[in-house]
């Protein structure tokens, strides 16, 4: 990597993406119909804070949100239609699925789903008008939307929401009649493209081309015919005890117990380069500098976005908050690199390390990437590996925001170097 100046890529300009994909409609929990990428769970759900594991073993894999949110809540009927939007900012080649829990007060690790839809190869599509289960019955439940991500096959990137909804019905059926089923604990879907049935090499046209999943409460309906029972990859024998996978694992972060300072590189600018700025006054929130003297940069962006955050959840690194007017300049005068020093927690053991499988084999370019995403609070797989728990878990915001940042670059240098279906 050319250096830690890529972390703030999301200032570049328009044209260029730093995440993933979300949905959009219903709102999902966050509260946000716009797929805003990099700032609003955009990101595989590796980048939640605690899902440390295979991230379809991870309660972020649920929901990312736990509560549900009264203020966006969607009225829908049994038997009629549903229009379903997502939002992609990289058209990853996978499959996306829909489920519907009535386990509204259940934490998410014993909540138990339907299937209700298949939306194979969503990436090609942003949304779909669905139809609603007529036996589904009438009460409070959450609707759950996933997306297996599988351009870095046999790995798979996992994505998910919850939207909360309200569903009307005449069925006489009761919630406890459904043929419901956890989807972590034991994980519905394999880990990877070589567990169990597995999934779809895209890019191997050779191989089966089948959708990965569990049937549907009625598989006559949204595309649900492509995992119904006896299909290629249906994962129907995955659930509960009668599962090829029965163990859980967890993916809790230890408890906080220390903080240290570190001195964390940001910018690369050439010798002699001096930048300044000027820190206005208390509770606000800035960036770190000033960026501006560089092409790749939009200034005003980088210092929306601190302002926007305010300084009680101000994200360090990327952003400091302020208790006086302050002028800070620093120069660079015999090397390319600009240290600015700020505290951040961090493990005082052990490291995050490339993980050289799959496509992350370029140990100059994930060696200092999964440095920096540890320095960030971070280690998000499958790119890296712990090589001992983290021993500080950063908020969701930093963690989120660091990680997301710095995995834009690389997706985008991958995406100038090769072409998805």
């Amino acid at each position: 990597m050319a250096g830690w100046w890529h972390v703030l890529f999301l200032f570049i300009g328009p044209k260029l993406c730093w995440a993933h994909g979300k949905l959009t409609a219903p709102t999902p929990r966050d509260g946000i119909s716009l797929g805003r990428p990099g700032l609003d769970e955009n990101n595989p759900v590796s980048f939640e804070p605690g899902c440390n594991g295979p991230m379809n073993r991870c309660d972020a894999f649920v929901c990312r949100e736990a509560e549900p949110n009264s203020q966006a809540v969607t009225s829908v009927t049994a038997g009629r239609t549903l229009q379903l939007q997502w939002s992609f900012a990289a058209f990853h080649v996978g499959d996306c699925s829909v489920y519907i829990s009535y386990d509204v007060d259940l934490p998410r690790s014993q909540q138990k789903y339907v299937k209700i839809a298949n939306l194979p190869d969503c990436k090609s599509y942003s949304g779909k008008l669905i139809t609603i289960p007529a036996s589904l019955p009438a009460g409070k439940a959450i609707l759950r939307w996933d997306w297996a991500a599988l351009h870095i096959w046999p790995d798979v990137e996992f994505y998910a929401q919850c939207a909360d909804i309200q569903i009307s019905s005449t069925s006489s059926a009761t919630p406890a009649d459904l043929d419901s089923y956890s989807i972590n604990n034991p994980p519905i879907y394999p880990d990877n493209g070589n567990d169990g049935v597995g999934y779809r090499n895209a890019f191997n046209q050779g191989m089966a081309q089948d959708m990965t999943g569990p049937s549907c409460v009625d598989n006559s309906i949204n595309d649900c015919s492509f995992t119904a029972p006896g299909k290629l990859r249906n994962t129907d024998s995955r659930r509960g005890d009668g599962g090829t996978s029965t163990t859980s694992q967890s993916t809790t972060s230890p408890a906080p117990t220390t903080s240290q300072s570190t001195t964390s590189t940001i910018f690369t600018i050439s010798p002699s380069t001096t930048i300044e700025t000027t820190r206005p006054g208390a509770a606000d929130c800035l960036p770190i500098g000033d960026c501006s003297a560089f092409g790749w940069c939009n200034q005003a962006a980088f210092v929306e976005y601190c302002a926007g955050q305010g300084a009680a959840s101000c994200p360090s690194p990327w952003c400091q908050a302020t208790t006086s007017s302050t002028t800070a300049t620093a120069t660079s005068t015999t090397t390319a690199d600009t240290s600015i020093s700020t505290t951040t927690a961090v493990p005082t053991s052990g490291s995050c390390v490339a993980s050289l499988t799959s496509i992350y084999t370029d140990a100059s370019v994930w060696e200092p990437w999964c440095a920096a995403a540890w320095t960030a609070g971070s280690c998000p797989p499958p790119m890296c590996r712990e090589t001992t728990s983290l021993l500080m878990a950063k908020s969701r915001k930093q963690s989120f925001l660091g990680t997301a940042l710095l995995q834009s670059s690389v997706d985008i240098e991958r995406a100038m170097a090769h072409t998805e279906l």
